[in-house]
């Protein structure tokens, strides 16, 4: 083509565009050094019918094929019977575009049918567009107009598998006693979220030393799932009005994140754990919630790692143990309190030693605090919520607390 003429929007490339039944031992298919340099962008739609690998080299003249004049601009292999489609910026004055076919294919195999059409564009402002944070494939030095969307929005939308939103809430109200109906008004230290007025033991958490055997202790008779095993599935015929199936969310004794279901009753789980993250009622009677309060703790009850109080169906504890391999990248953190009295605090929990990350006055004037925690929190250290009661009691108790979070993997050559 000549050089500095008016040149067409498109144009179709039958130099480099190919339709044909090939034999694996053919290898496939080379084009001629074709001239682009008029022309902003070569689209490129390819299909083999055999496994194969495009490539695609760029040439600052057509006069010798050398190392120096030779570049690899794009390569790629693709799977049999797929469609290739993409668009690409060759910053050379000509291209070469090679389909061969894998040559581990058995030579006695049926032929391949390659695909392949080509067309030069002239103008680029009708490119393919997409999200940078989107799950669509995206090659290197393909022809592709990304636009920055929210970060945070994809995290909550669950977007990414390494990368993921973490919401450390803890809520705390007045507690009732389920026998006496009396409300138990705090007055010693308590993690937000696990103050019981029918398990006051363990009301502050404490971290284990090694992953213990947990417990379900459920207050109320109607919380307890009444199926038989051998229902199909188990206990589905379960006819309590409370709680039936709990899914519950921890960390094992080999800092892994696990997820399971259980069976909503007292006694031991058949888990050990050395935090729980969130316990959840999946499936309940007809009271559509669980009736009474629902723990998780230790052997002896003196640890609380997690309680759903009556008919919040979710725990509401203020703790979150790092998983392995991860790290946890702290935020901000949100408070908003009616409170009798004292002291709120944020801590983090490593090498057996708390580290104040955040101190905040609590009190009954219905304030909201918003505060930029901006921290890294290593893997295997616990956060939690710790609130410390000045002692006044017979107000009304409201504390939100949420911290907000991402949780990443470690560092490494790709991260």
């Amino acid at each position: 083509m000549p050089i500095n003429q008016n040149i067409s929007v498109s144009r179709f490339v039958p130099e480099c565009s190919f339709s044909k039944t090939i034999t694996i031992a053919d290898k496939g298919f080379e084009s001629g050094i074709i001239y682009i340099s008029a022309y902003s962008v070569v689209s490129i739609n390819l299909s083999c019918t055999k496994n194969c690998k495009l490539s695609i080299f760029g040439l600052n003249h057509n006069k010798s094929v050398s190392t120096e004049n030779f570049k690899l601009v794009y390569q790629k292999s693709l799977t049999e019977n797929s469609l290739f489609q993409r668009r690409f910026n060759i910053n050379f004055n000509y291209f070469i575009v090679q389909v061969f076919l894998d040559q581990t294919i058995t030579p006695s195999s049926t032929p391949a049918t390659i695909e392949l059409n080509t067309a030069f564009l002239s103008r680029t402002q009708y490119n393919p567009a997409g999200f940078t944070n989107s799950l669509v494939e995206k090659d290197a030095n393909s022809n592709l107009i990304l636009n920055t969307n929210n970060y945070h929005l994809d995290l909550v939308r669950n977007l990414y598998q390494d990368f993921s939103k973490v919401n450390i809430l803890g809520i705390h109200q007045n507690r009732l006693n389920s026998t006496t109906g009396n409300i138990l008004y705090p007055t010693t230290p308590f993690t937000l979220g696990i103050f019981s007025a029918d398990f006051t033991l363990g009301n502050a958490f404490t971290p284990p030393s090694s992953a213990e055997a947990l417990t379900m202790t459920c207050v109320n008779a109607n919380d307890v799932n009444n199926g038989t095993v051998g229902a199909n599935p188990p206990y589905s015929d379960a006819t309590n009005t409370g709680a039936q199936i709990l899914t519950m969310v921890y960390i094992d004794s080999a800092g892994d994140k696990k997820s399971v279901e259980i069976v909503s009753g007292s006694g031991v789980i058949g888990v050990s754990a050395t935090a729980v993250l969130r316990i959840s009622v999946k499936t309940a009677g007809s009271n559509n919630s669980n009736v009474g309060e629902i723990a998780i703790t230790d052997g002896t009850g003196a640890r609380i790692y997690a309680l759903i109080h009556p008919g919040q169906n979710v725990s509401q504890g203020a703790i979150y143990q790092v998983p392995n391999n991860k790290n946890l990248v702290l935020r901000n953190i949100t408070i908003n309190s009616f409170f009798q009295g004292g002291i709120l605090k944020v801590i983090e929990y490593k090498n057996n030693l708390e580290y104040p990350l955040g101190v905040f006055r609590v009190n009954t004037n219905n304030s909201t605090i918003n505060y930029d925690l901006d921290g890294l929190v290593e893997s295997g250290s616990y956060i939690y919520v710790n609130v410390i009661p000045n002692g006044t009691t017979n107000n009304e108790n409201i504390i939100n607390c949420n911290i907000n979070a991402f949780e990443c993997p470690l560092i490494n050559s790709f991260w």
